[in-house]
């Protein structure tokens, strides 16, 4: 006989006799007729070779007893596959994959995951560090669930059709200066006050930010940094090397040799944007991922 031949249905119709005690009791339990279980088990010995039961008293015999205990390894194998079902729909199991710009990455998104993990810890998490460029295609190819983005005001649009990205928070810019700095005490700070402190050439220096026509700026800086990692801005300033304009989420690395004093009048900012494919629907994982995220993105900023 082989294995593959047997019929899950028919086990399952010799569990309900040896359970049930009786032919018609079986056929109540399992929706049939009697004379349909009857010929349930007939096809079974057939397929065995076998008699699976003893008629009279009715119990299993030695073949049924190793057939029994293989209808109760598919109930529970069937049992399990519901709950993991259940648990995938309710967001208890699965992956969910993050794409994070650098500083997003570093700053609130960890705590974003340790949020996640304590309310779905049975789910597996990644996490990739993308800037937006980057981050929309690996959305669109299906590498990542949900992307933390960001977009100037006066940025071309990145944003692909086949994407639907929400704001969720303004990332406005501070002055960064050294923690001994006069300005350092200020509750905020001009454009000129930290173009005339010397500013740092930072990643931001080829962003097309809109300067006010009263602010004298020089093209010369006393460091030009080239890259797209913040975390060397704030050494060189907590070196005494000069001020940095930046968003204030890059600040939330390292505040200990340097201190971050707001901008008069908010004159730039760029939104923070939590993205997923337009088309797919959110399983609850990626509903809680996104919900999580949100909430650390808000946090010591302004909402959208």
């Amino acid at each position: 006989m082989n294995a593959e031949s047997l019929d899950p249905r028919l086990l399952a119709t010799l569990a309900a006799v040896a359970e049930t005690g009786s032919f018609s009791a079986a056929a109540d339990a399992r929706h049939l007729t009697q004379p349909a279980v009857s010929q349930q088990i007939a096809a079974l010995e057939r397929q065995v070779g076998e008699p699976v039961l003893h008629r009279r008293p009715l119990r299993p015999t030695a073949t049924g007893e190793v057939l029994l205990a293989a209808a109760a390894r598919i109930r529970a194998a069937l049992s399990s596959a519901d709950q993991e079902l259940r648990a995938l729909r309710e967001g208890g199991l699965g992956s969910v994959t993050v794409a994070a710009f650098n500083s997003a990455a570093a700053g609130p998104v960890p705590a974003a995951l340790a949020a996640f993990h304590r309310e779905l810890p049975g789910v597996a998490v990644g996490l990739s560090q993308m800037e937006p460029r980057d981050a929309y295609p690996a959305l669109v190819r299906g590498e990542v669930d949900i992307a933390v983005t960001y977009r100037y005001p006066q940025s071309q649009k990145l944003i692909p059709d086949a994407v639907r990205a929400e704001v969720v928070a303004v990332d406005d810019f501070v002055a960064v200066v050294p923690a001994a700095h006069p300005l350092a005490e200020r509750a905020t700070v001009t454009l000129q006050d930290a173009v005339s402190a010397g500013l740092i050439g930072t990643p931001l220096s080829e962003v097309p930010l809109p300067w006010p026509a009263d602010v004298q700026r020089e093209d010369r800086h006393l460091v030009r940094f080239s890259g797209e990692d913040y975390t060397t801005t704030l050494e060189l300033v907590a070196h005494g090397l000069g001020v940095a304009l930046v968003p204030e989420l890059v600040t939330r690395r390292r505040l200990g040799d340097v201190r971050a004093v707001p901008l008069q009048g908010r004159p730039w900012h760029r939104r923070v944007l939590v993205a997923v494919l337009a088309d797919t629907r959110p399983t609850a994982a990626m509903e809680a991922m996104a919900r999580h995220l949100t909430a650390a993105m808000t946090t010591r900023q302004g909402s959208a």
